[in-house]
């Protein structure tokens, strides 16, 4: 510091918000020494420019040809499924894992020159997307569970996965049988291949458990390991006024926040919230499957 301050050393440097509030801003001595210069996020157009660059070396690095159609295409996927990174990074780092996976799977026929294509960059992507799904996929999950569920029930949450048009995807299943509901929401995440996160409300009830949950970001953590998920809310009913909260909040505003108000976006989960008392016909019962709303 009494070298900055004298001017007998300047610096330049380059770091992220967190990493400047945790070094830098908690001391408030050093923090005066420089000067704060935001870089905004590139937009689609100037990725379009970066990547048009970088792809050169890429290029010539794996042996490989990336049209300007697949250029586009990697800036919206990654918009799209990548929603809780950034650019430049994401785009780049998404080009080079699909030239990467390219090349491997050309490996034993030894094929030069091989073009990338858009089938190539969502097999590197490696996220499920619900709408996308082969529609066999989903007739086989429905013969799979009609003898055991109700057909209307299932077929909601099918038409729900499949939804394009809705952002923020839940939805309340009501009903005493927890287990049932659990099984159900179980077997469709294991045939989709999609991580699955159980959150029990009533274990989260008294103000120390609570706030570790908060303070510890512990589904903001999950969620940033795997943001592809299903979420259960099991006991929904019995929950923690701030877990109500929290829940409530990630519906209305389709992300979650850690404790220094960092985001995750909630487009590509599917969160299942189970109210768990019998306060009418409509829902899980003993003896069947109903009906969620």
């Amino acid at each position: 510091k009494p070298y900055l301050a004298r001017g007998e050393i300047k610096i330049i440097g380059a770091t992220t918000t967190e990493e400047y509030n945790t070094y830098i801003k908690k001391d408030p001595a050093l923090a005066r020494r420089f000067t704060q210069i935001k870089i905004n996020e590139p937009t689609d157009a100037d990725m379009e420019e970066i990547l048009s660059k970088v792809k050169v070396n890429y290029e010539k690095y794996y042996n490989l040809k990336i049209s300007k159609k697949v250029i586009n295409k990697i800036i919206e996927v990654s918009s799209k499924y990548l929603p809780n990174a950034y650019n430049p990074d994401k785009c780049i780092e998404l080009l080079d894992k699909t030239c990467s996976k390219k090349i491997l799977s050309n490996f034993s026929t030894q094929k030069n020159h091989a073009e990338i294509t858009e089938n190539d960059i969502m097999e590197a992507l490696n996220v499920t997307n619900f709408s996308n799904i082969n529609e066999d996929m989903y007739k086989s999950i429905f013969e799979q569970l009609k003898d055991n569920c109700n057909e209307n029930l299932i077929k909601n949450i099918i038409n729900l996965l499949k939804d394009e048009k809705c952002k923020n995807k839940y939805m309340y299943l009501n009903g005493d049988d927890s287990k049932e509901k659990r099984k159900l929401i179980k077997t469709i995440s294991q045939k989709l291949g999609v991580n699955l996160i159980e959150i029990n409300c009533l274990d989260y009830n008294d103000e120390y458990s609570i706030s570790k949950f908060i303070n510890s970001n512990y589904l903001y953590n999950l969620l940033e390991d795997q943001s592809n998920s299903f979420i259960i809310f099991n006991n929904y009913d019995n929950c923690n006024k701030v877990m109500y909260n929290l829940i409530n909040s990630m519906i209305v505003n389709g992300f979650i926040t850690n404790n220094i108000n960092e985001k995750i976006y909630l487009s590509n989960a599917v969160m299942f919230i189970f109210n768990n008392q019998s306060l009418s016909n409509l829902g899980f019962n003993n003896n069947n499957l109903l009906f969620a709303n």
